[in-house]
């Protein structure tokens, strides 16, 4: 049975921006009424604080448009909300999903390895294959994009990167960028019983943002 209200062209608000532009970005649903009696909307909220919405009446009682930008004031990194709209016939949750990005950024922001049993891993070594994990880092325009890696975690191990410049690839609505891949990979010979959160620190050769620093998370058993 199809829903008397629908979200178009999709249930869901998707929104990428770096800090600079956050302000002329937008990401945009109509909401639209199915049913034979009107919608009126009565009012709307959101359960974070890195967005601003506006609604417009594109035809009272029938079609709703929702713009959504990002605050350049926010958090940098992916985040998850959820605008919530009031109306005659109930509430209309819509899932938002965010990216607001510096300059230079990893994703994913963090590593989570989630939980080791050193048991298991002793019978079945070969587990520790899955439980890699990749970072990218990412500089606009980076060309001659260098960095450096340490981990304050002595039995995580990050794959170093290629000697020299990252690669630059042109990524669609963004331009040249600069990408070094990173493996975060756990050391078995040095794993230890315990529940851990550390860093992994980017030294870059970009002035602006010379550090990055990615929260590891690791629980060992």
């Amino acid at each position: 049975m199809r829903s008397p209200v629908e979200v178009l062209p999709r249930p869901a608000i998707f929104l990428s921006a770096f800090r600079w532009e956050a302000e002329t970005k937008k990401s945009v649903v109509t909401v639209v009424n199915r049913d034979e009696s009107p919608l009126e909307i009565l009012g709307n909220r959101t359960d974070g604080d890195r967005v601003t919405m506006e609604l417009t009446v594109v035809e009272s009682g029938q079609r709703y448009q929702l713009a959504v930008k990002l605050l350049p004031s926010a958090p940098a990194g992916p985040a998850g909300e959820r605008i919530t709209l009031s109306t005659n016939k109930g509430e209309i949750e819509i899932p938002v999903f965010t990216f607001l990005k510096e300059k230079v950024f990893a994703n994913p922001p963090d590593v989570d390895l989630g939980r080791l049993s050193l048991e298991q891993l002793e019978k079945q070594p070969s587990l520790l294959d899955f439980r890699s994990e990749t970072v990218f880092i990412y500089k606009y325009h980076g060309q001659d994009f260098r960095i450096r890696v340490e981990s304050s975690l002595p039995f995580i191990g990050v794959a170093p990167p290629p000697e020299g410049p990252g690669a630059v690839v042109n990524i669609l609505r963004q331009g040249p960028t600069g990408i070094f891949e990173l493996r975060v990979v756990p050391i078995k010979e040095r794993l230890e019983r315990g529940k851990f959160q550390r860093t992994i620190r980017i030294f870059t050769n970009d002035a602006e943002f010379p550090e990055l620093l990615i929260p590891v998370r690791v629980e060992l058993e």
